[in-house]
């Protein structure tokens, strides 16, 4: 019995020191492999909670001191074993190049969820419930159950004996044996003898294989179990889907398994490694064996995840979706270049390998001062980097890296490799590069080869300079172009005087051994230049007495000891000019003094001057001649070729082709009229006359010096005398043909208005009257323009006055009394305390019957009234003066008498002479149009009715009884609404001769309150019975009542200011519309717009 308990306390006691000690070994795994783990992002939250619950695992299985020190002999064996294993886990390599894997965190949250342990209550057992995606392992595991039993059996007892010493571990465990946690690794199965349990309970198991290696899984779930780990390995980031079963953690290589980010990202793949379909995949898991057809491709990554301490990136590549290590791809894309540069000061770094910090080192003096080659250039992070080489290569003579705001570059470019000859200058220095430093130079000092032949193979271009490639004393240099030049010697043609007696004149400009000075004997004369050398960048001229480079010759002068123009042959035309007596005359073209002829020219004043030969000096032209019987030249400023005389007159350049001079001097100096100066006009203030030819000086002004254009001969221009008329200011009509300039007789780019049909009948007031040759020309202001109009596009209108001697307050009062009428419709008010009620807009009245006005108040006129108990809308309100609320709730309508603000506004000449159509109103109607009767019937009377057609009676009307026929058509049409009323279309009427249909075109006769019947009875008794005799018949009504009597206007057909005047009351008035006059004269002015040419006389009312 004794024995016995001792043998169940040993058990106990071995029993609860293995599960501490396996833990402790498992905890210094975790930990090493967790302290990689980095949560970056929300997505990993469940990955966070697993750890969190294994980090507290580890803490809570770590509190065991005291069991494993008592049993610490007893398990010294185990220890060995796990200690051998652990490090055999701690040493293996972490890996460098694994694979793909998509981080499904919010995946794995649902499947943790979906996953639930249950209790076999037969056998006492957890269960873990499976989707769908493992039956297929589920019966993997079925198949081999009862046959790997005894195997199972007995690698359990010997897996145990070898781990625990002689502690038999039963082949089932209980629910409480299991303790589950979450976690987040992948893993590799170390070998094929590898078991995978299908369960923690009774463990059944298969052996991997070939089938379950080689690949990496996810692992969602641990198990620990009497002290040793279990690992849930997955073909998908979940514990419940793509299930393969339970491994042993020490026969997994794992490491911890964490989302970074799912930022975009944007890699280059350098070529190396492979590519997976899972972060740290096996061979199994291979999308891409070699990665070196992608080299340089662009990788996009969208998911970074960490795998221990490796990164890992998913992205797209030629369309499938693979991962790759971060070893396998580089942020940057390298292009080639072509630079020069040098290092701009000794702490520079240099970086032997871009991007890792450690491998830079200083310029030092080592590496400054001199030039390197740049052909490859890199982008890291924004910052640009160049390959410095002491080669022209990218592999050869290879520095190191710098970045590129510590180098001073240029572009380095091939030119040519011809082969070119050049002449050392002696200054600079010579580099074994171009643009070389002062470690690169050959020879400092380039004096002592000055003048040396320095014959090129190479030439290259650094950024805009040249540097050219030869062969110095047997040495390859490199000289920049500012150290050489060419020698050349080259014709010209010049005339020259030596400046000073110190000049030299040396024999050989190549030499400056042999020369003479100039002294008195060569200055003062002008020299022939034929030929000039340049050497050194110094220009020298060989002077001669003759037109030659080989006779006369006298030496070479530096360019600098000369003054000189060039000098060329204008041409051998025989002209003829006159002497103007200034100046002196040479023996050659700017002479000297010891060239002179003739010092004194005042003798030979308008002399007559020959010239055969003309040449220009510079800008200047001289002319040889004959004079008293001595061959001579005179400069252009000396003669004179024309006879000048003012003038004014307009003109046109005739084309394009016409040659305009700058000087009547010089034939020579001229500029062709082209585009520019064709197509406008010129004035003309001063002519010239030669031998044979005249001249006229164009100008846009009207000035002989300002705006002058040049001189054109009188053959190619378009011209006319120009005069002005006067500057008395007149009224016209513009008739809207035509066009409108900024000048007189202008061109095309002259025009300021090309169309003036929208200024038809408009008033035009001109300022300023000029004839250009036998035609008349307009000056005024035209829509805010100074314009010129032809007289042609304009008609004549005549403002005459008529003065009345009474007041316009007076007229208006006399107005008043004679019964006016307006249908202008006016606001009518009623007073507040009308309304019984108002709601929603409407009113309702009370008990009382109420008085209507014109206005917000008592005082207003009256305009009916309303009944009680009627209902009104209200359209407006506004408080009175007398404080109360007025509402407008009707307009009148029909004809009613007007305010007397309207009356004075009608009646006030003032308010309408701003327009043709208003002054319309004072158009003296004795005067005919002239009207075209086919043009009036196609364009007005077309369409009106019983008028149609009846121009012909209008015309004849007017004759007769000389009223203006524009009025009677408009009349007309006012009257019988066009041509539709009544009394137009004919009204019977049964009288002493009988019944009759009678028309009445004007409404003669008809008052407003009986217009039907006494218009009608009017034209039976005046026998219209037919349109055209009503026609007819209402003109000479006008004619003999109204024209013929003085009231030869609308306005005084309407008001007959005249006879209110002189008696001091209304008078004969043909109609009581206060706008009666204003109505007629919108047609009227149509009516004119209508014809080509007419005059109008406008008879202007003006009152006290």
């Amino acid at each position: 019995m004794k024995k016995t308990a001792i043998v169940i306390i040993t058990f106990l006691l071995f029993t609860l020191s293995i599960p501490s000690q396996i833990f402790a070994n498992d905890s210094k795994d975790s930990k090493v492999n967790e302290s990689d783990v980095k949560i970056t992002n929300v997505e990993d939250k469940d990955i966070l909670k697993e750890k969190n619950t294994t980090e507290g695992l580890e803490k809570d299985e770590g509190n065991s001191p005291s069991v494993e020190k008592d049993i610490n002999n007893q398990t010294s064996e185990k220890e060995a074993d796990k200690s051998q294993s652990q490090s055999s886990l701690k040493t293996e390599d972490e890996p460098k190049e694994n694979t793909q894997d998509t981080l499904d965190n919010t995946q794995d949250t649902l499947d943790n969820t979906q996953e639930s342990e249950k209790v076999n209550p037969e056998k006492n057992e957890s269960v873990i419930e499976k989707d769908s995606s493992t039956n297929e392992q589920e019966n993997i595991f079925q198949e081999k159950k009862e046959s790997d039993t005894t195997n199972e059996t007995n690698e359990k007892s010997t897996e145990k004996k070898a781990s625990v010493n002689t502690l038999t571990v039963p082949n089932t465990f209980s629910v409480a044996d299991i303790n589950k946690s979450n976690t987040s690794r992948l893993g590799h199965i170390q070998s094929e003898s590898v078991n995978i349990y299908e369960n923690l309970t009774d463990m059944p198991y298969i052996t991997a294989g070939e089938k379950y290696t080689n690949q990496v899984y996810y692992i969602k779930q641990q198990a620990v179990i009497k002290g040793q780990t279990y690992y849930l390995i997955s073909l998908e980031p979940s514990k419940t889907r793509g299930v393969v079963g339970w491994v042993k953690a020490d026969d997994l290589s794992t490491y911890s398994h964490t989302g970074v980010d799912s930022d975009s990202k944007t890699f280059y793949i350098k070529g190396t490694g492979s590519a997976y379909n899972k972060a740290w995949g096996g061979s199994k898991n291979l999308v891409y064996g070699d990665m070196s057809k992608f080299a340089n491709h662009k990788f996009t990554v969208h998911l970074t995840e960490a795998v221990g301490t490796n990164t890992w990136y998913r992205g797209q590549l030629n369309g499938k979706t693979i991962w790759l290590h971060e070893a396998y791809v580089k942020p940057l894309l390298k292009s080639n270049t072509s630079k020069l540069g040098h290092i701009k000061s000794e702490r520079v770094q240099i970086y032997k390998d871009l991007g890792v910090q450690t491998s830079s080192f200083t310029a030092g003096e080592t590496y400054t001062n001199q030039v390197y080659y740049i052909k490859e250039q890199a982008n890291l992070e924004g910052q640009t980097y160049y390959l410095i080489s002491l080669k022209p290569s990218r592999t050869s003579g290879v520095v190191g890296w710098v970045k590129a705001k510590d180098l001073s570059t240029y572009s380095h470019t091939g030119v040519d490799r011809d082969s070119k000859s050049f002449y050392i200058k002696g200054t600079g220095s010579a580099y074994s590069k171009a643009w070389g430093g002062s470690k690169d130079l050959v020879y400092e000092d380039m004096s002592k080869y000055a003048n040396y032949k320095f014959t090129v193979h190479l030439t290259e271009a650094v950024g805009t300079n040249t540097w050219y490639r030869g062969q110095l004393n047997g040495k390859t240099i490199w000289l920049h172009e500012a150290y050489v030049v060419t020698h050349s010697q080259s014709h010209t043609s010049k005339l020259g005087h030596i400046v000073s007696s110190n000049v030299k004149i040396f024999t050989d400009p190549y030499s400056n051994s042999s020369y003479k000075t100039a002294e008195e004997t060569y200055t003062n004369q002008v020299y022939y230049i034929k030929e000039q050398a340049v050497t050194n960048g110094q220009t020298y001229y060989l002077i001669s007495i003759e037109p030659s480079r080989t006779n006369g010759v006298i030496g070479w002068v530096r360019a600098e000891d000369l003054s000189t123009y060039s000098h060329t042959s204008v041409n051998s035309n025989v002209k003829t000019f006159y002497i103007k007596g200034t100046g002196s005359a040479y023996s050659k073209a700017w002479g000297g003094s010891k060239d002179l002829v003739y010092e004194d020219m005042s003798q030979y004043i308008n002399e007559e001057f020959t010239v055969h030969l003309t040449e220009a000096v510079g800008s200047n032209t001289w002319y040889r001649g004959k004079l008293n019987g001595k061959t001579i030249w005179l400069h252009e400023a000396y003669v004179k070729s024309y006879i000048k005389s003012n003038t004014s007159k307009l003109g046109h350049i005739k084309s394009a082709k016409v040659k305009i001079y700058n000087s009547l001097e010089s034939e020579s100096s001229y500029k062709t009229a082209g585009e520019k100066y064709t197509n406008q006009v010129y004035y003309i203030k001063e002519q010239a006359f030669t031998k044979s030819q005249s001249y006229y000086l164009i100008s846009l002004e009207p000035s002989r010096v300002n705006g002058v254009v040049g001189w054109v001969k009188a053959e190619d221009l378009s011209t006319y005398s120009h005069t002005g008329v006067d500057s008395q200011q007149k009224t016209f009509i513009i008739e809207g043909t035509g066009n409108a300039y900024n000048k007189a007789w202008g061109g095309s780019k002259n025009v300021v208005y090309s169309d003036l049909s929208n200024y038809r009948n408009k008033e035009f007031v001109i300022d300023l009257t000029e004839a250009v040759g036998g035609n008349i020309w307009y000056r005024g202001q035209l829509s805010g323009k100074t314009v010129w109009i032809h007289e042609s596009f304009l008609k004549k209108v005549i403002d005459i006055s008529t003065f009345y001697n009474m007041t316009l307050d007076e007229m208006v009062d006399i107005q008043m009394t004679a019964t006016p009428q307006t249908d202008k419709r006016y606001k009518l008010w009623i007073r507040e305390d009308a309304f019984d009620s108002i709601t929603d807009g409407v009113g309702t009245i009370n008990n009382n019957v109420w008085n209507l006005r014109r206005g917000p108040g008592t005082m207003y006129a009256r305009g009916g009234q309303v009944a009680a108990n009627s209902t009104h809308h209200i359209l407006d309100s506004s408080i009175g003066a007398d404080e109360y609320t007025w509402y407008n709730i009707k307009y009148t309508s029909g004809w009613v008498t007007p305010d007397i603000i309207d009356l004075r506004y009608y009646l006030n000449p003032a308010n309408f002479l701003d327009t043709f159509r208003d002054k319309l109103q004072f158009l003296k109607l004795s005067q005919t149009a002239g009207i075209d009767v086919n043009e009036v019937n196609e364009k007005i009377l077309i369409g009106k009715g019983v008028l149609e057609g009846k121009a012909q009676a209008f015309v004849e009307a007017s004759r007769t009884y000389g009223v203006n026929e524009i009025y009677l058509i408009s009349h007309a049409l006012l009257e019988t609404g066009n041509g539709a009323s009544a009394l137009a279309t004919g009204v019977k009427v049964d009288g002493d001769q009988g019944e009759r249909i009678v028309y009445n075109m004007y409404g003669t006769g008809a008052y407003d309150d009986c217009p039907l019947l006494c218009g009608a009875n009017y034209a039976y008794e005046q026998g219209w019975f037919t349109p055209e005799l009503a026609i007819k018949g209402g003109a000479r009504f006008v004619g003999e009542n109204y024209v013929s009597e003085g009231q030869d206007t609308l306005y005084k057909i309407r008001w007959d200011p005249l006879f209110a005047s002189n008696n001091g009351r209304f008078g004969h008035q043909y109609a009581t519309d206060i706008r009666w006059a204003y109505k007629q004269t919108e047609r009227m002015s149509y009516l004119y717009s209508l014809l080509n040419g007419y005059k109008l006389i406008l008879d202007i009312p003006v009152y006290k």
